[in-house]
């Protein structure tokens, strides 16, 4: 019995702990806190800047910090105890379920190599002295500031473009593969053409070292065209090659600028947006929030024009109001568009009016709302399912009429007699 109670007092605090930890109260404290950690942090990279500029006498105000340091230490304790014991929590009240989510795995993940940096590495770093080995832990502090990426999930539109970004990934891979591709056809190519020029020992010596220096081996080749593709200044590299070693390099760098810089660029950059947008299109909670927003804005539109149309300000609309907001042709351009025929008055009248003779607000924006648009599938199937039902009943209807007709000519008829256990008419003879 004590061990039920305990376990009941148990679910019910991890209940409680998960909806806190899922309530907008505590993300957006976590958030803040995530914020103010990385402001700290580039607070204390200018604090080192200072330091860095003296020590190359470039700067004597490393003094005006003051106690720079114990501050940014305790500012670290305060918020490496804050993380963990954020996880802790959140370890408690999902358990296991908890790293279902990618992205949870690797924020537990930084919070223990962030905590293991500030409560244990550094400590020994301190009673052992500056041992060179414990400096590669200060990566941990690039990884905390990588959390910073978490707050962005809590705005609407930055957690769309981080789903169009994760959509984009593959469409980029497959596009490097391209470019890398054309850019390695052309290094080979420049490569060997120039090797001659490289070794030739009549030519200009200054033009040979920078033509090695661009075009000398394929490693350098291949990384001055990613250089000439991706950073616009193509200019810089293929103008000297064809005035200082042969203008007919001209033909390969128009036809390559042409075709890889200027056209490949483009249709990949056009396929690219194309294949992000189909699959943000694809996610469902973008689709929620693009649907719920349109809807939204078309609830707020027609509930102007029902302010607009109501001139009597009873906040019903009769027949006369919908009629005199009916005349006016942006209104009816504006329902067309929406799918809805605004030349008959009276019908659209009887379709939004629910039987008292006036339409209020609610009436007119959910029957508006109802109306647009063309028919569609999930509006049909039912109607066609219940045409199908009406057609079965009539035809019953019918069968049974004309049972109940055949007995009567019986009974009226003395050459006959009916079989009323089997409902078959018989005839005399």
């Amino acid at each position: 019995m004590v061990l039920n109670k305990l376990s009941e007092v148990s679910s019910s605090m991890q209940g409680t702990a998960a909806r806190f930890m899922r309530g907008r109260v505590s993300t957006g404290a976590i958030a803040f806190v995530i914020l103010a950690n990385t402001l700290v942090m580039y607070v204390q990279l200018q604090w080192l800047g200072s330091i860095a500029n003296a020590s190359l006498g470039l700067d004597n105000h490393v003094g005006s910090w003051g106690s720079a340091e114990d501050v940014f230490r305790g500012c670290e304790l305060a918020f490496g105890i804050f993380f963990l014991l954020e996880f802790l929590v959140n370890m408690y009240a999902f358990r296991w379920q908890y790293f279902t989510q990618v992205f949870n795995v690797m924020d537990a993940a930084i919070v223990l190599v962030t905590s293991a940096d500030t409560f244990v590495l550094q400590a020994l770093s301190l009673d052992m002295g500056n041992v060179s080995y414990f400096r590669m832990f200060r990566l941990a502090k690039f990884a905390r500031a990588i959390r910073v990426v978490r707050t962005m999930t809590l705005f609407s539109k930055l957690r769309i473009l981080l789903a169009t970004i994760y959509y984009s990934m593959g469409s980029l891979f497959w596009s490097m593969i391209l470019m890398f591709l054309m850019m390695l056809m052309g290094a080979i190519f420049l490569c060997q053409m120039l090797h001659d020029f490289v070794i030739d020992e009549g030519a200009d010596f200054a033009t040979r070292t920078w033509v090695n220096d661009r075009f000398g081996s394929g490693n350098k080749a291949l990384y001055t065209f990613f250089e000439m593709t991706f950073s616009g200044g193509w200019p810089n590299y293929a103008s000297r090659v064809v005035k200082e070693v042969n203008p007919f390099y001209v033909i390969f760098f128009a036809l390559y600028v042409t075709f890889v810089v200027f056209g490949l660029l483009r249709i990949i950059s056009a396929l690219f947006l194309s294949e992000t947008l189909k699959q943000a299109n694809r996610d469902s909670d973008i689709m929620i929030q693009n649907n719920a927003a349109k809807a939204k804005r078309f609830k707020s539109e027609i509930s102007e024009l029902f302010d607009q149309a109501n001139t009597s300000g009873d906040g019903l609309l009769s027949f006369e109001e919908l009629d005199s907001l009916l005349a006016h042709p942006k209104v009816q351009l504006w329902l067309a568009e929406l799918g809805i025929n605004a030349t008959d008055t009276r019908l659209l009248f009887d379709l939004l009016d629910d039987g008292d003779g006036m339409i209020d607000k609610d009436e007119f924006v959910g029957g508006i709302s109802k109306l647009k648009g063309e028919a569609r599938a999930q509006d049909l199937v039912p109607m066609a399912v219940n045409c199908q039902r009406i057609l079965a009943h009539c035809k019953v209807m019918r069968h049974v009429v004309e049972t109940m007709a055949a007995r009567t000519m019986c009974a009226e008829s003395a050459g006959c007699w009916q079989d009323f256990g089997s409902n078959i008419i018989k005839c005399r003879l």
